[in-house]
């Protein structure tokens, strides 16, 4: 009988420990973010943090940001609920071919300055 008792203790231990090990290990492996597996080739924060620049405070140099809003139809405030920000990240993500459009604009008048 207390050679049961002690086997009994000694396999909870053992799960135990395997349970404290196997949760350490979950823990450790944190999933990305779901933009970063986009494989976009760009930073969605990153456009939207030179839009809300560009926003706060316009300037003639960055004008061609507003022309391709206008001719992208991107928002300029919030949808569905969302800060103006995060439609943006939102439209950022899901509009890869339009976002390249602008980098390349973006670049083009950066090499003009």
């Amino acid at each position: 009988m207390q050679m049961k008792k002690k086997w009994i203790t000694y396999s909870v231990m053992i799960l135990g420990l395997l349970f404290a090990w196997g949760n350490e290990a979950s823990a450790q492996t944190q999933p990305q973010a779901a933009d970063l597996d986009l494989n976009l080739g760009y930073e969605p924060q990153t456009i939207v943090d030179e839009w809300d620049a560009w926003f706060n405070s316009p300037n003639p140099s960055a004008s061609f940001i507003q022309d391709f809003m206008d001719q992208n139809q991107v928002p300029q405030e919030g949808l569905y609920g969302l800060t103006r920000k995060e439609t943006w990240y939102w439209w950022a993500s899901h509009h890869p071919y339009q976002v390249h459009q602008y980098m390349t604009l973006r670049d083009q008048q950066q090499q003009n300055n």
